[in-house]
């Protein structure tokens, strides 16, 4: 009997916002858009969330990119952009300089 494999890192990430999308009740076609995007940018990782009146955060979308750090005065978080839209996603990872101008460690954008 062959041993059990593990998904791999990529398809939990899949599965893993497929489950999350399910259970906070993301709106219609978010999902397909994360997925669309990630496609895209697959440096990032992207996500749907409600707004959030504690964390001061608007409804929309995010990306996370997997290995860029940015100096947030306090630590070196992950870098993260946002838009209310796809299209406004898209464009503020666009938007983000390329690691060659500021190396994996960038100021906070």
């Amino acid at each position: 009997m062959s041993e059990p494999t593990w998904p791999s890192a990529a398809e939990m990430r899949w599965r893993n916002r497929q489950v999350l999308a399910e259970r906070l009740h993301w709106p219609a076609g978010a999902l397909e858009h994360c997925e669309e995007i990630e496609r895209q940018y697959p440096d990032w990782s992207i996500s749907w969330s409600d707004a959030c009146a504690w964390a001061k955060q608007e409804a929309g979308y995010f990306a996370t990119h997997r290995q860029r750090r940015v100096w947030d005065g306090g630590g070196w978080p992950n870098l993260q952009v946002s838009g209310a839209t796809p299209y406004q996603l898209v464009a503020a990872i666009e938007a983000v300089p390329p690691e060659e101008e500021y190396g994996p460690l960038s100021p906070l954008i």
